[in-house]
């Protein structure tokens, strides 16, 4: 790009906000509004296509976080534009694979905003669809996080076990008259799990809540 065009993309970009919340605040819509103006609705519905028909292929595509949040800004503009033929070219988000996942997650609550501002006779199959996704994925996530937390709950059962046999001590600690375990404390261990827990929970909770 050069010129003129170049400098009202450049203004259209430069409006992503990397710090934004789930959904678009009111002012940023509105400032939005005219810079998509500015470029052309043709010509921004052309460069998108463009810049998703690599996710058609299906493989795995890196996503950097810089890259999600500018992900995510275009998916606002295509909410904005509401185009029949950009809202075309995005559903194939709904099966993109990402990698990282985790930086994929505000674009996934993006593509749900665009998705839920299109047609319903339109958007309903695709919704289903990457609705069924995220279910798959959280079930997996909480299943690997039932297992480490199993897998610690076993070791807060031997400490349990450990304090309840008379304590060795080692001279050291015999003179300052502490106990000296092998093992944390069953106190420590425990703290350890409810922060295993909280963060279980944060990883399964759906993206955008």
């Amino acid at each position: 790009m050069t010129g003129e065009r170049r400098a009202k993309w450049r203004a259209l970009l430069y409006h992503i906000r990397g710090d934004a919340g789930a959904k678009p605040p009111a002012s940023w819509v509105k400032e939005a509004d005219a810079r998509l103006a500015d470029v052309d609705l043709e010509d921004f519905r052309n460069c998108l296509c463009a810049w998703f028909a690599p996710v058609r292929s299906g493989e795995p595509l890196p996503l950097s976080v810089a890259g999600s949040h500018v992900l995510k800004g275009l998916l606002w503009y295509c909410a904005l534009a509401r185009d029949a033929a950009l809202n075309e070219a995005a559903l194939c988000l709904v099966d993109a694979r990402w990698k990282p996942k985790r930086n994929a997650e505000k674009c996934t609550t993006a593509l749900i905003q665009l998705l839920e501002s299109m047609p319903p006779e339109f958007s309903r199959e695709p919704m289903a669809r990457l609705e069924q996704s995220l279910a798959g994925e959280r079930l997996r996530q909480l299943n690997a996080g039932l297992s480490e937390a199993g897998d610690f709950i076993g070791k807060v059962l031997q400490q349990v076990a450990t304090v309840a046999v008379t304590p060795q001590t080692t001279a050291e600690a015999a003179r300052a008259q502490k106990p000296c375990f092998e093992h944390r404390t069953v106190g420590d261990l425990l703290g350890e799990l409810g922060g295993l827990m909280a963060g279980l929970a944060k990883r399964n909770r759906a993206p955008g809540a």
